[in-house]
C-alpha cells in the first residue's frame, strides 16, 4: 500500500463522492430520458469505490491509468454475468430486458465512468489533485449556469431547483477544501474565518443569480407579481409597483368546458380601499372561499339570474396547497387524495355558478331601484364597496367619461372602453413624483399593468356610487388548452374588476389594454415545455379521482408542514439583501454572549488571566497598536509606554510583567489573580474610552474575536516570542 494512501480523511471522501454524484445527476438531465437516474448513481458510486481501492495499491501510475479504463467494462461484464444467471433461473422478457436497459445508461456516460475511477484514484494518492478537483467542481458550477443562458431554465422545472443543486455543489466543494487544509502550525489561524466568508459571498452570488433567473425574460402581458423561491402565489396585498417582472413557470393545470367563455379564475378579492394604502382584502366578502377544505364541502350562493353550472378541475403545482381557485361563484368542492410521490401539491373538483354569454343583454336593463330586497346590499357593504378615496379629479374624470351613459351598465362599459382605448400596457409604469401611483397612471403616464387598470376602473365606478371591487387570480388562455386542460403559468396572473348588479350578482369586467406602451415590447412567452406538460397530463389521466378524507382538524394546508418551512425559507431568501448582515450580526452577538458566559463559568485562574490579557490586546489593536511578530508581551508593553500610551496611575510594562509572573506561577494566589484581572480590565476600559465609536463597532463585528475559543494554557498568546 502506498504511503500516501491516507491522504484523504473519511469525511473528505464522502464529500467528494457526493459532489461526483451530483455531477452525475446533472449529466443525466442533459441526456433527458436516455439514462436511468438510479442506475447512473449506482454505477458512479461503485466505480468511485473501485477508484479509491485502486488508489490504495502500490501499482505504478500507468498501470493504474490503464486499470481505470478497464474497470468500467469489467463492471459491465460482471453485471451481464449476473443478468445471465438471473435469466437462466427466471427466463422471460423481464430478465432479457436487463441487458439493453443497463447499456442505455452505461454507454452514453462512459467518459463519466472512467473519470469517476481516475479522479477517485488520483484524489486518494495526492492531496493536490483533490484540491484541484474541488476547484474543478466550482468551475462546473459556473458551467451549470452557463448551460442555462439567457436567464431561462430548461433543465429544471423551476429556478429554485437549479439554485439548490448549485448551492449543494458549492457546499460540498468548500467542505472538501476545508478538510484538506493544513493542520497544526501549517494552518493559517484565519483559515476557517476566510472559508466562511468565501462561502457566504458565493452563496449571495447564487441568490442574486436566482433572482435574475426567476425574473428573467418578460413575456406578454397579464401578470401581477414575481414567483417566490419555492412556489408562485399572489401577494396578500396587491400594490402598484413602479416596475415588475414576469415568469412563465407553470403554476397549475385547470380543466373546464372549452366552450364556456369564462376565462378568469379568481383567487381572492380586494374590497377595502383608502388613498394611501390602496386596495386590500376585507372581512366577510360573500361567496369567496379562499381555503381548500379537507373534505367535500359546499357553499350557499344566492340564486342569481343569468348563471349556469360550470364544472372545473384544478391541479396545483406551485401554489400554496390549501389555495382555492374557481370561476365566478363556487358552489361545491371535492378535494382529491393524491398518490404518494405526486407532482402536484393538491387537486380538487369544483362546481361554480358562472355567467352565461347572454348575461350582458340582461344587464342592459338593470335598474338598482328595482332590485329585489333579497339581493340588495346592506348599508355597511354598500359603504365599503363604494369607498373611493375622495379624489375630486377621479370623480370628475368618471363623470366626463360616463356623461352620455343612460344606465348603470352603460356607465360600467363606458369606463371599461375608456381605459382599454386610452391607456397602454406596461411592465414599467414608472414612479409618481408625489407617490400617488394611481393618479400618476390616470392623469400623466397612462401606462401600467393589469393592477393599474383594475384599480382605476374600480375607483372610478365607486366615485359614481356603483359598488365594485378588485379580483385577483389567473386568466385561462383558450389557445393553450390540450384536451380541455389549460396550463396556467405565472405570467397569466391577472387582476380585474367585479361590479355589483343586484339580482345578477357580481359580474367580472377586464379593463386591461392589450396594446403595449409606446417604445415597449414584450418577449413572446416560450409557453409550457411540451415534455413537462405531457408528463403531467399523463399523471392526471391515469390518477384516480378519490375524494380526500380528513385526518384531523385544520385546513388542507395544515397537512403539509413542509410547505410552511418552504414558505419561511422563501421569505428569508427573497430578502437576501438583509440576510448577510443580519446573519453576521447574529453570529457576532451569539459569539460574544457565549464567550462571556464561558468566561464567567471558567474556574481555571491561568485561563482567566490569558483571556483578560487577550481582550486587552484586542482593545489595543482596535486603537491601532499591534504587537509585532516575534515581539514579547513585555517588550510590546514597554514600546507602548515609550510612545506615551501608558497612564500616570500605572504603566503598561509593569502590568505586563505582573501578568507574566502570575501566568507562569504554578500555584497563583486567588486574591492576586482577581486583583490583576481587575487592573487589566481597568486598563482596557481606559484604552477603549479613547477608541472612536465606528472602530468599536467594527471590533464587535469581528467574528474572529467573537467566535474564537478561550485561551487554553500559558504561552498561547503570552508565550509567543
Amino acid at each position: 500500500m502506498s504511503g500516501s494512501s491516507r491522504v484523504l480523511s473519511v469525511p473528505a471522501r464522502i464529500f467528494r463522492t457526493l459532489a461526483l454524484l451530483l455531477l452525475t445527476y446533472q449529466a443525466r438531465l442533459l441526456l433527458a430520458d436516455l439514462v436511468s437516474l438510479p442506475r447512473a448513481l449506482g454505477l458512479c458510486l461503485l466505480l468511485s469505490a473501485a477508484g479509491v481501492l485502486l488508489g490504495r495499491t502500490r501499482l505504478r501510475p500507468w498501470v493504474r491509468l490503464a486499470a481505470a479504463g478497464v474497470l468500467p467494462f469489467a463492471l459491465r461484464l460482471a453485471f451481464f454475468a449476473a443478468f445471465g444467471i438471473a435469466g437462466a433461473i427466471l427466463p422471460g422478457l423481464g430478465t432479457d430486458g436487463l441487458f439493453p436497459a443497463f447499456d442505455e445508461t452505461f454507454r452514453p456516460l462512459l467518459p463519466l465512468w472512467i473519470w469517476s475511477v481516475v479522479a477517485s484514484d488520483a484524489a486518494e494518492r495526492n492531496r493536490s489533485f483533490a484540491v484541484f478537483e474541488a476547484g474543478l467542481n466550482l468551475a462546473l458550477l459556473a458551467l451549470l449556469f452557463a448551460s442555462q443562458g439567457g436567464f431561462r431554465v430548461t433543465l429544471y422545472s423551476h429556478p429554485s431547483l437549479l439554485a439548490a443543486v448549485a448551492a449543494a455543489l458549492l457546499f460540498l466543494s468548500l467542505a472538501v477544501l476545508a478538510l484538506l487544509a493544513p493542520r497544526g502550525s501549517g494552518r493559517s489561524p484565519g483559515f476557517p474565518f476566510r472559508l466562511a466568508v468565501l462561502f457566504a459571498a458565493l452563496a449571495l452570488v447564487l441568490l442574486a443569480l436566482l433572482g435574475r433567473y426567476s425574473e428573467g425574460a418578460a413575456s406578454r402581458g397579464g401578470g401581477l407579481l414575481k414567483p417566490t423561491l419555492f412556489r408562485f402565489d399572489l401577494a396578500r396585498y396587491l400594490k402598484l409597483e413602479t416596475e415588475i417582472s414576469l415568469s412563465d413557470d407553470l403554476v397549475l393545470i385547470a380543466r373546464k368546458d372549452p366552450v364556456d367563455p369564462n376565462v378568469l379564475v379568481r383567487r381572492f378579492v380586494l374590497s377595502e380601499y383608502d388613498r394611501r394604502g390602496g386596495f386590500r382584502p376585507g372581512p366577510g366578502d360573500e361567496g369567496i372561499p379562499e381555503i381548500l377544505p379537507r373534505e367535500p364541502g359546499s357553499w350557499e350562493v344566492p340564486p342569481w339570474e343569468g348563471r349556469q353550472s360550470l364544472e372545473q378541475e384544478y391541479w396545483i403545482l406551485n401554489l400554496e396547497p390549501g389555495a382555492l381557485l374557481g370561476v365566478d361563484a363556487p358552489v361545491s368542492v371535492v378535494p382529491w387524495k393524491l398518490e404518494p410521490g405526486s407532482s402536484f401539491a393538491s387537486a380538487y373538483a369544483l362546481s361554480s355558478r358562472a355567467a352565461v354569454p347572454a348575461l350582458s343583454l340582461l344587464l342592459g336593463d338593470f335598474d338598482p331601484a328595482r332590485t329585489p330586497p333579497a339581493f340588495a346590499l346592506s348599508e355597511s357593504d354598500r359603504d365599503r364597496y363604494t369607498r373611493w378615496g375622495d379624489d375630486p379629479r377621479i370623480r370628475a374624470l368618471a363623470e366626463e367619461v360616463t356623461a352620455e351613459a343612460a344606465t348603470p351598465y352603460d356607465r360600467v362599459t363606458a369606463v371599461l372602453s375608456y381605459l382599454r382605448e386610452n391607456y397602454r400596457y406596461s411592465l414599467k409604469p414608472g414612479a409618481a413624483p408625489d407617490g400617488n401611483q394611481l393618479s400618476h397612471f390616470l392623469f400623466r403616464s397612462r401606462k401600467g399593468y393589469c393592477s393599474y387598470f383594475a384599480f382605476s376602473m374600480t375607483v372610478m365606478l365607486r366615485s359614481l356610487g356603483i359598488p365594485a371591487r378588485v379580483a385577483a387570480g389567473f386568466f385561462l388562455d383558450p389557445d393553450t388548452a390540450v384536451l380541455e386542460f389549460h396550463p396556467v403559468r405565472a405570467d397569466m396572473a391577472h387582476a380585474w374588476t367585479e361590479v355589483w348588479f343586484g339580482e345578477y350578482g357580481w359580474i367580472a369586467f377586464d379593463p386591461t389594454s392589450r396594446e403595449p406602451a409606446p417604445g415597449e415590447s414584450f418577449e413572446e412567452s416560450r409557453g409550457t415545455d411540451p415534455a413537462l406538460l405531457e408528463g403531467l397530463l399523463r399523471e392526471i389521466l391515469r390518477g384516480a379521482r378519490e375524494a380526500a378524507t380528513p385526518e384531523g382538524p385544520g385546513p388542507a394546508s395544515d397537512r403539509r408542514p413542509a410547505w410552511d418551512l418552504r414558505r419561511a425559507a422563501a421569505w428569508v431568501l427573497r430578502r437576501s439583501w438583509l440576510l448577510a448582515p443580519g446573519l453576521w450580526l447574529a453570529l457576532a452577538v451569539l459569539g460574544r454572549g457565549i464567550r462571556a458566559l464561558r468566561l464567567g463559568l471558567l474556574k481555571d485562574r491561568r485561563g482567566r488571566l490569558l483571556a483578560a490579557w487577550e481582550s486587552l490586546e484586542d482593545a489595543l489593536s482596535s486603537a491601532g497598536k499591534h504587537r509585532s511578530r516575534g515581539e514579547s508581551i513585555v517588550d510590546f508593553a514597554g514600546r507602548l509606554d515609550r510612545e506615551g500610551r501608558g497612564t500616570s496611575a500605572e504603566d503598561l510594562e509593569g502590568l505586563a510583567r505582573d501578568w507574566e509572573r502570575a501566568v507562569h506561577d504554578p500555584a497563583p494566589n486567588s486574591e492576586e489573580v482577581r486583583d490583576l484581572e481587575a487592573r487589566i480590565r481597568g486598563f482596557r476600559g481606559r484604552v477603549r474610552s479613547g477608541i472612536p465609536a465606528p472602530r468599536r463597532v467594527l471590533a464587535f463585528l469581528d467574528l474572529r474575536r467573537g467566535l474564537r475559543p478561550l485561551p487554553g494554557g500559558p504561552g498561547r498568546r503570552g508565550g509567543r516570542r
